[in-house]
């Protein structure tokens, strides 16, 4: 038997992750199956194949693997966050937030900044924007180095007719990503009807 083809789970594993970091997110899925079937239940692997799926846009089946995560270690935070993620991406926002909720009281394993982003992007698609900036202040707190925060954060006081702070958000989503069109083109659209309605 050739000597690079994979013997055990854990082989099948660590090659799916590198076949995930190559961007081969099908060998990587493929990959983790095998594993799967020779070790049932593992959820290192479970959360692994989840993730690759997430990658591919079949959110069923990575939330699929991120409830059977769930079901086998219901204190595993990440897990938690991760179904949030998914559930964003289905546009599910209610089961979001119960899932970010959750990571959050469990707070063991996670970088908390990017739990409290993921419930405030839930909240603004919700319409609630008070608590989507509730949110996003605290995901800034914890973190003022991520661009994307401020922007979203600058886009719900757009949203509130509260463009001075919007601004402010937009121009530090800039600083620290000077390629953000969307910040770009937000900003300059307040500064064109501040100008039109002065």
């Amino acid at each position: 038997m050739d000597s690079d083809t994979p013997q055990t789970s854990m082989d099948y594993f660590y090659r799916g992750r590198q076949r995930y970091a190559d961007g081969d997110f099908d060998g990587a899925i493929a990959d983790y199956t095998e594993s799967l079937r020779l070790e049932p239940g593992n959820i290192a692997i479970l959360g692994n194949r989840g993730t690759a799926w997430g990658m591919k846009g079949e959110h069923d089946k990575a939330l699929a693997d991120f409830d059977e995560v769930i079901r086998i270690q219901p204190d595993f935070a990440l897990a938690w966050y991760s179904r949030g993620n998914i559930c964003n991406n289905k546009r599910n926002f209610d089961k979001a937030i119960e899932s970010y909720n959750e990571a959050i009281r469990l707070n063991i394993d996670i970088n908390e900044s990017d739990v409290f982003f993921g419930r405030g992007y839930a909240w603004h698609e919700k319409g609630e924007y008070d608590k989507a900036i509730a949110d996003y202040n605290e995901s800034i707190r914890l973190n003022r180095n991520e661009p994307d925060v401020f922007f979203e954060r600058g886009y719900v006081w757009h949203e509130k007719g509260e463009y001075d702070k919007a601004i402010s958000d937009y121009d530090e989503a800039l600083r620290l990503d000077p390629s953000n069109q969307d910040a770009i083109d937000n900003r300059a659209a307040i500064l064109s009807f501040k100008s039109s309605s002065a």
